[in-house]
C-alpha cells in the first residue's frame, strides 16, 4: 500500500487493512521519498501547490490503531527513497494487491508531479485498488 501525503491516507490504510484481513495476507505500508535534492525542492514548493504532509508520528499512530482493530494482519511500515511510482511498481512484484490513492489536483499539480496512480496502473505486477481521497 502506498501512503501519500494527506490525511485521507488514513482511509487508504483502513482499506488496506480490511483487504489484507479478507485475503489473509501481510500488509506493507510503503512511504516513498524522493532523493534528497528533490525532497528539498518539494518541501519549498509543496505549500504553493497544496501538498500536505502526513507526519510520521501520525502514520505510526494510525497503523497502531488499525493493528488493534485487525489483530490477524501482520503490518510493516517501510520508507524507501525514489519516485513514488517507481517504488510502488517495484513493490508490486509478488503482492496480492496494491492500494493507491487518487485525488483531484489542479492542472499545475498534475503537470508538476505527474500521475502516480496512472503510472502504477500501467506498470504494476499485481491488481491495483484505487481509494479516492
Amino acid at each position: 500500500m502506498g501512503i501519500g501525503g494527506s490525511s485521507p491516507s488514513v482511509s487508504m490504510l483502513e482499506f488496506g487493512f480490511r483487504a489484507a484481513a479478507q485475503r489473509r495476507v501481510d500488509l506493507t505500508a510503503l512511504v516513498a521519498r524522493p532523493p534528497d535534492l528533490v525532497d528539498d525542492v518539494l518541501h519549498e514548493v509543496a505549500p504553493a501547490v497544496g501538498v500536505e504532509s502526513l507526519s510520521w508520528p501520525r502514520l505510526v499512530t494510525a497503523i497502531a490503531r488499525l493493528r488493534l482493530a485487525f489483530p490477524t494482519v501482520s503490518a510493516t511500515t517501510v520508507c524507501r527513497h525514489g519516485s513514488a511510482a517507481d517504488v510502488l511498481v517495484e513493490e508490486s512484484d509478488g503482492a496480492a494487491l496494491l492500494v493507491v490513492g487518487q485525488r483531484d489536483r489542479s492542472v499545475l499539480g498534475r503537470r508538476l508531479f505527474g500521475s502516480v496512480t496512472h503510472s502504477v496502473l500501467n506498470r504494476a505486477d499485481c491488481p491495483v485498488a484505487i481509494v479516492r481521497r
